[in-house]
């Protein structure tokens, strides 16, 4: 409890969010890396990690109400991964911009 006063934004202060994932692996049998780069700001007067976690949800939620992803029991994260571009567009409707380089 004693560090939740210390992460507290203060009136007229925004944060950003980094996020850098690195994969490595093979693709179609050759060597392959990709890497994601994010960087959000605050906007709109919603902070940053409410967008980048709360859009993130709000797209699974909407492809759970449409019947594309049903799947039942424990699901991990990665089974999202199925429906990748259909998430990432969700987020860069709302300017949560995630560049994608491969190697």
């Amino acid at each position: 409890m004693l560090l939740f006063p210390k992460w507290e934004l203060k009136e007229g202060e925004h944060d950003f969010t980094i996020m850098r994932i690195k994969i490595a692996g093979k693709e179609n049998g050759k060597p392959t890396n990709y890497e994601y780069t994010l960087l959000d700001r605050f906007q709109n007067d919603t902070i940053s990690m409410a967008r980048t976690t709360g859009f993130t949800c709000t797209a699974v939620a909407k492809l759970v109400a449409q019947g594309k992803y049903s799947r039942i029991g424990i699901s991990p994260p990665e089974y999202l991964g199925e429906h990748f571009e259909e998430i990432n567009n969700y987020l860069i409707q709302r300017n949560v911009i995630y560049k994608v380089n491969k190697n």
